[in-house]
């Protein structure tokens, strides 16, 4: 992503129910990213499993941004649906 604006590399779905969408991508970004070699500390010292698991959410988070920011302003959502989204992503 360097050099590269992280809202241009999503793919913001135009439908009825975007925030379906957003849900679905959250997850399939963090499965690949939850892979167990990541995190062993057999692998790795404590240290990168920790610095592993704040990129893989902090880069997430950011992508969660975007998304949101680029749906249609006609789009209302409640707090709760997005901290279900959050909370179904972890």
């Amino acid at each position: 992503y360097w050099g590269v604006h992280l809202s241009s590399t999503l793919t913001v779905w135009r439908s009825p129910k975007p925030g379906h969408h957003l849900k679905a991508k959250l997850c399939d970004y963090m499965r690949p990213k939850c892979h167990a070699l990541l995190y062993d500390s057999n692998i790795n010292s404590p240290a990168v499993v920790r610095l592993n698991a704040y990129q893989a959410f902090l880069l997430c988070a950011m992508k969660f941004h975007c998304y949101v920011s680029s749906m249609p302003s006609g789009m209302l959502f409640s707090p709760t649906y997005f901290l279900e989204m959050i909370e179904n992503s972890i």
